[in-house]
This record gives structure tokens, C-alpha cells and sequence, in this order.
């Protein structure tokens, strides 16, 4: 009885101390690496619009794999110096033809459209056949790269039909439809683990960007369940990566 009771007494505390070994079907696993990343300060500021440069090094992030130059040139641009953060980010994106600047300039402290954003996924992402019409773009100089990043769910339109092609886009709004795109999607808090990041602008478990921002600035091993979703078995880079470090998504 006594070995009985202890085999349950351990049991219990792995449930507890790994709450995903209740889950048996699983269909899969793999990593997930972070695209974004935070401040010095230890925010992440998910309710800012999006900036060129902060787009730039997080859709670097994000395609990678398939980029077929690094940015190790000398600059492009003039207001990218090879000693700011971003800057081999920007150049690679450049190389790869994913993104330029107007009259030799990128104005990467400029907030993002969502216009401009369509147009860098649309050039990085594989492609595939889709469109989705909105009321407010017919004519746009983006209406190719919106109608088919939108139909494929890099991005999204409002409920009155318009895109809002020149509006910004703020970082928790772009973190939410590029997990959505990539499948990452964790079910719910419990599905992520106690030593991940945490931001101090992002304590919040009732945001709607909650888990979202936390999926996508963690690197982390998971397993598939068979209703698509994602539960946590491990979370791997648990150093201090801040936005102002961005050339590190190089390697270097």
C-alpha cells in the first residue's frame, strides 16, 4: 500500500509539474522560433504601431530559411547605417528583393502601412492562388499583394469590408495573424510554461494578444494535439534577446 500510495504521490506531482502529460493525443511535434522581441526596458509594447525596421526584422525572422542573400553588403541606405540594429535585416530583405526605400532612404523609424506589410509577405511567402476583395483598394498600388495575403491570412480586413491599405498596424495585431498563418496556436495559457519570457507590458492573461505575444517571442519545442493545437514541452532560448539586438537573428 505504502508503494501504491507513493507511485500515485509521484505521479501527481508530474501532472502538476508538467500539466502537458495529461494530453495523450498527439500528432505531431517540432520548434517554434521567436520573431519578436522585446526592449531593454522589458517591454514588448504589443498596443504600438509597427515600425519598418521592427517589420523588417521580424519577417526576416520569420522567412529565413528561404532567403537566399544575408545582408552582410555595405548599406544600402543612407539611414541605415551598418551600426544600427536593424541593419542587416533591412539589407537582407533588400537582397532579397522583399523591400525598398525611395530616393536611397528606408525611414525605419516610419510606421509600417498595412499596405507596405502586404507587399513584403506577398514577395517572401511562397506562393499560392487567392484573392479577397475589400471595398477601399481597387486601384491601390498594393491591391495584388492585399487581395492574396489577405485570402491566405497574413493579414486581415475590418468587418465594414475595408482594408485600410495606409493605415499602421500594431506589433500585437501583426504577432496575431502571423501566428495565425503559420499554425502556431497554442489553446490557452495553460498550454505554455512557467519559464518562459514574460513581458512587463504583457502580464495580462485576459488581453486578446495575451498568448499570442508570448507564442511568438519565445522559441520553444511543442507538440501537435489532434484538434490542432499546440501545447509547450520546452522552452529553449531563455536569454534576454531585446529588439535593439536585432542583427542577432543573423547569427552573428
Amino acid at each position: 500500500m505504502k508503494k501504491l500510495i507513493a507511485l500515485l504521490t509521484a505521479a501527481i506531482a508530474l501532472i502538476i509539474a508538467f500539466p502537458q502529460t495529461i494530453y495523450a493525443e498527439y500528432i505531431g511535434k517540432g520548434v517554434h522560433e521567436a520573431y519578436i522581441y522585446g526592449y531593454p526596458d522589458g517591454t514588448i509594447r504589443p498596443e504600438e504601431s509597427l515600425t519598418r525596421e521592427e517589420a523588417a526584422s521580424m519577417l526576416f525572422a520569420v522567412f529565413k530559411e528561404s532567403l537566399s542573400a544575408d545582408g552582410k553588403s555595405v548599406p544600402v541606405f543612407a539611414d541605415v547605417p551598418r551600426e544600427r540594429w536593424s541593419f542587416q535585416t533591412v539589407n537582407a530583405l533588400y537582397a532579397n528583393g522583399a523591400l525598398s526605400g525611395n530616393e536611397g532612404k528606408f525611414r525605419p523609424d516610419d510606421k509600417i502601412t498595412r499596405a507596405e506589410m502586404a507587399s513584403i509577405i506577398y514577395r517572401l511567402a511562397d506562393y499560392e492562388p487567392g484573392t479577397k476583395k475589400f471595398t477601399d483598394i481597387d486601384g491601390h498600388w498594393a491591391q495584388k499583394a492585399i487581395e492574396n495575403t489577405a485570402a491566405r491570412g497574413w493579414l486581415a480586413g475590418y468587418t465594414d469590408g475595408t482594408f485600410r491599405p495606409d493605415g499602421n498596424i500594431t506589433r500585437a495585431e501583426a504577432v496575431f495573424l502571423i501566428n495565425g498563418a503559420l499554425d502556431r496556436r497554442p489553446e490557452s495559457e495553460d498550454a505554455l510554461l512557467n519559464d518562459m519570457k514574460i513581458w512587463t507590458d504583457n502580464t495580462d492573461t485576459g488581453k486578446w494578444y495575451y498568448i499570442a505575444i508570448q507564442e511568438a517571442s519565445n522559441s520553444h519545442e511543442y507538440s501537435l494535439k489532434d484538434n490542432g493545437y499546440e501545447i509547450w514541452d520546452l522552452v529553449t532560448d531563455k536569454s534576454e534577446k531585446k529588439e535593439i539586438r536585432g542583427y542577432d537573428l543573423l547569427g552573428y
